[in-house]
């Protein structure tokens, strides 16, 4: 009954995961101020990378890099920078498997537009190597990979592309180390399965994108039309 649940609420009142306020109103794991807090991603930004213009022009335009060198997928975007919260909240989900993060999470994706990525056939999340999976025990990217896309859970392709190479972790790499590290990391089991599909790769967070390149580069060996990405956070240039 309603009284009962206010009543509940008046006595424990829900708390915030971040912060740790008490507050009744405190909605899915986050107080207000938390929810205010983050940093959605927004322009003006490089249409295809996604990365984030800090001065004019305001419209949204290709950066210098990936006019130089183009990427391999066709559009990379965030949903939020990788700052606080957002910052705590995908760290005690990648390395604790702390589940009271996913409402949370939920709550902030919920005001981001996801239409553009309504056209893909198939959704990948970025794979882990066997060893690093059997560890952690869980692939952080499958799970945000259901979380965003709820309804498409049919669509979600996982063991196809894999990681064939325990690599070293990337944290500590410059961004040419990085893409030595990964260079030739990633495989496709079954190819024909990608072949003139359009694919929206999901990872936690993109800091220099080397990881989501590599697996777009496979994929689009694998015959692939068209790859995007989507990330939940991305680094700002003055992190990495």
């Amino acid at each position: 009954m309603q009284w009962r649940k206010e009543i509940g609420e008046l006595l424990f009142p829900p708390r915030c995961v971040i912060c740790g306020v008490f507050e009744k109103d405190v909605a899915d794991g986050l107080c207000a101020t938390c929810l205010a807090s983050v940093a959605y991603t927004c322009s003006p930004q490089c249409v295809v990378c996604g990365k984030n213009f800090k001065a004019a022009p305001t419209e949204d335009h290709l950066c210098e890099e990936c006019l130089r060198c183009p990427p391999p997928y066709t559009m990379a975007r965030g949903i939020t920078f990788y700052e606080e919260p957002v910052r705590t909240l995908l760290h005690r989900l990648k390395y604790d498997f702390d589940t009271t993060v996913v409402e949370p999470l939920l709550k902030i994706a919920g005001n981001y537009d996801f239409s553009v990525f309504n056209s893909s056939d198939y959704i990948v999340p970025v794979p882990l190597h066997s060893k690093r999976l059997k560890k952690r025990g869980f692939n952080q990217a499958l799970l945000l990979a259901k979380l965003l896309f709820p309804q498409r859970a049919r669509n979600i392709v996982v063991d196809n592309l894999m990681k064939n190479r325990n690599t070293i972790s990337q944290t500590a790499l410059d961004a040419s180390a990085r893409r030595a590290n990964l260079r030739s990391a990633f495989l496709t089991k079954h190819a024909g399965i990608f072949r003139n599909k359009r694919i929206c790769i999901v990872d936690d967070v993109y800091t220099t994108g080397t990881t989501v390149a590599e697996c777009a580069r496979t994929l689009k060996r694998a015959g692939a039309d068209n790859v995007v990405v989507l990330t939940f956070a991305r680094v700002q240039e003055k992190y990495i």
